[in-house]
């Protein structure tokens, strides 16, 4: 007869892991359910402590975290106390969004001009412009620029970051004319 080589007894530290499992298992779900939430969970989790470490190294704070259904990652970023834009990611995106949202009258005598002025420069800084009428009389307008996830970095966060700040000091410059 072979001798086998005998399992360790449990010592209490995978505790975490059975609760874990006997939750997960009280849940109904199938195994490939099973997976694709904890990928996303895992993917989440790794995103998140990516997110503060760059936001720390490029010496930003970040506040008000939010994740739903459409946002696996939201966060408000600020310099020296004042906002200076966002940071999110959808669930299904290949990287993270660094913007700023504002709103503009719609019926402003100079609303045209004005949008065009905001339009030029946000092209000629290669941030992406979102335009959305949620609020009766305004236009919402977000500005973007997107990070493939592959080269997230501090320095890469922190150019993004001065950018959408740089350009919404302009355009809140613009809307006050």
């Amino acid at each position: 007869m072979i001798r086998r080589f005998p399992f360790p007894k449990d010592d209490g530290k995978d505790d975490i892991k059975k609760r874990l499992n006997s939750w997960i298992e009280k849940q109904n779900l199938t195994e490939e359910e099973t997976c694709c939430a904890l990928e996303e969970i895992l993917n989440q989790k790794k995103n998140i402590a990516l997110v503060k470490k760059n936001a720390k190294k490029a010496g930003f704070k970040l506040e008000r975290f939010i994740s739903n259904k459409a946002l696996e990652i939201y966060y408000d970023i600020l310099k020296k106390g004042r906002g200076v834009g966002y940071i999110s990611k959808g669930w299904t995106d290949s990287g993270f969004r660094v913007g700023e949202y504002f709103e503009l009258e719609k019926g402003a005598p100079s609303f045209k001009e004005k949008f065009y002025s905001i339009h030029k420069l946000c092209s000629g800084n290669l941030i992406s412009i979102g335009v959305t009428e949620k609020v009766p009389g305004k236009v919402g307008i977000s500005l973007e620029i997107g990070i493939y996830q592959g080269g997230f970095s501090a320095k890469v966060l922190k150019s993004a970051v001065e950018t959408i700040d740089e350009t919404t000091q302009k355009i809140r410059q613009v809307i006050r004319d």
